[in-house]
């Protein structure tokens, strides 16, 4: 009996009773005959019967009916409903009861479910609705939407720190790239500088040696002006000393002239044999004292002569000092003369490698305001275009940023004959372009759009590959403009 249905339980008592009726008016006809008295009762108590099965068997599938819905909410399915409720009475009532909880559990779910997946796909205007909810149903939603408010703020830091890690992650590869550039460059500058370093100890040695030289030189000039002060003297001297022998052959032209006249004289006076006894004699004085002048003449020659050797003798040591002196000066010249010619090789090596070492690190600087101008773009992007600091100075275009007027004025003057000079433009305008772009996509819904997220990873990608070609550019104008390539 505990294991037939309700239903059974229900319909045996009922149809036992029934049985009993009809057994009861079964055994009155058989005692008293057929009988109106007997035969109603039994009709009505089937005619009750039956009905009493129908209403039972209503009951029953209302019944059924609740469970199948309870089963299907224990299973976590709310989608069956009661249904062909035909009475008002209780069990009417608690079917439309039933049903109104089954709608409140299902919109309560589908609310929330639908509520989560949404934010959680970046949707977060899309809240739970309070329609049709009552009780806790509509404060379980109320506080599912204060849920879904904070999920929207995590939600929102994530995407954000998301699209964050990501320019961050390209910021810091092209960051290493851009730092290691200037790196070399820097590097190379001090080898550069290193070098004009050596060159510049080495000229200050050749100087140090040049100044004992021009010492040496100068002391040996000195000398050669003392000797040449001596030769003056001398050669006053020679000349004095000449005007005496001119003198002297003065004197014996005198004598050469008298004594052809007195030649002439005895000859005269040979002629005149008779009376040549006076004539001779005073002829004769004259040849003696002729001879004495020409003696006396002859004299002064010999000491004059004599002169002249001694000053000819110290002229000619003067002369050789002087070359000897002359020589050594000469010798210290020609030293010098190599180690100014080693001056100026050293000097226009030490000024080409002064100009490669100023252009490399003008250019390091233009790099540094080209990374600075990046960095601010990042910067902007970290703080999604709230802070004017940062979107401020990159909204300028290609011509106004510092490296567009570098370019307009000293890059011209240095760099112009340089092919990369011409090519730099280009990839320099494609990074302002990009910038420009992010600054755009910065003003829409980035924080909740991947696909704006992405555009914006994708300007910042297009900003590193020209800004690298802009820093190779800038590497080989160094390098066209002093033959190294």
């Amino acid at each position: 009996m505990m294991n037939l249905s309700l239903g059974s339980r229900i319909a045996a008592p009922l149809w036992s009773l029934t049985a009993l009726l009809v057994l009861t008016a079964g055994v009155g006809i058989a005692r008293s005959g057929w009988s109106w008295q007997l035969i109603v009762p039994v009709v009505l108590g089937v005619a009750i019967a039956v009905w009493a099965q129908i209403g039972l068997r209503n009951l029953l599938s209302s019944l059924a009916n609740l469970k199948c819905i309870v089963t299907e909410m224990s299973q976590g399915r709310f989608g069956k409903r009661v249904t062909r409720i035909r009475a008002n009475d209780e069990l009417g009532e608690l079917a439309w009861k039933m049903n109104d909880l089954v709608d409140q559990l299902e919109a309560y779910h589908r609310e929330q479910v639908t509520s989560f997946r949404q934010h959680l796909d970046g949707h977060f205007h899309r809240k739970a609705f309070l329609g049709g909810l009552r009780g806790i149903f509509k404060d379980g939603i109320e506080n599912n939407n204060r849920l879904l408010d904070s999920i929207k703020d995590v939600q929102l830091e994530r995407l954000r720190n998301h699209l964050i890690a990501r320019i961050q992650s390209l910021n810091s590869t092209n960051l290493l790239d851009n730092l290691a550039s200037n790196q070399r460059d820097l590097v190379r500058v001090n080898d550069e500088m290193q070098a004009v370093l050596k060159l510049a100890s080495a000229t200050v040695e050749e100087a140090e040696e040049s100044r004992d030289g021009v010492h040496q030189a100068v002391t040996h000039l000195g000398s050669i002006s003392e000797r040449i002060d001596h030769t003056a003297a001398v050669a006053a001297s020679l000349s004095a000393r000449s005007q005496q022998v001119t003198s002297t052959a003065q004197l014996i032209n005198s004598i050469a002239d008298q004594t052809n006249l007195l030649a002439l004289n005895a000859a005269i006076e040979a002629a005149r044999a008779g009376e040549a006894g006076r004539g001779f004699a005073v002829v004769a004085e004259e040849v003696r004292k002729l001879a004495d002048n020409t003696k006396k003449a002859s004299e002064s020659i010999g000491e004059v002569m004599g002169g002249l050797s001694d000053e000819t003798e110290r002229m000619a040591e003067y002369a050789g000092t002087m070359c000897e002196v002359a020589k050594r000066t000469g010798s210290i010249v020609d030293e010098m003369e190599g180690r100014f010619g080693r001056f100026a090789a050293s000097a226009q090596e030490t000024r080409t490698r002064a100009l490669l070492a100023g252009d490399m690190g003008f250019s390091s600087l233009v790099k540094v305001d080209h990374m600075i101008y990046k960095q601010r773009a990042y910067m902007a992007i970290s703080t999604g275009g709230q802070d004017s600091s940062f979107t401020d100075p990159i909204k300028v275009d290609h011509f106004s940023c510092r490296l567009g007027q570098w370019y307009e004025a000293q890059g011209r003057d240095l760099f112009g004959a340089t092919d990369s000079y011409t090519a730099l433009q280009e990839p320099h305008s494609r990074v302002h372009y990009s910038v420009h772009k992010v600054l755009e996509e910065l003003k829409r819904d980035w924080q909740t759009d991947m696909s704006i997220q992405q555009e914006i990873v994708d300007s910042m990608r297009a900003t590193e590959q020209a800004s690298q070609e802009v820093m190779t550019l800038l590497d080989r104008m160094v390098e066209e403009k002093h033959g190294l390539v």
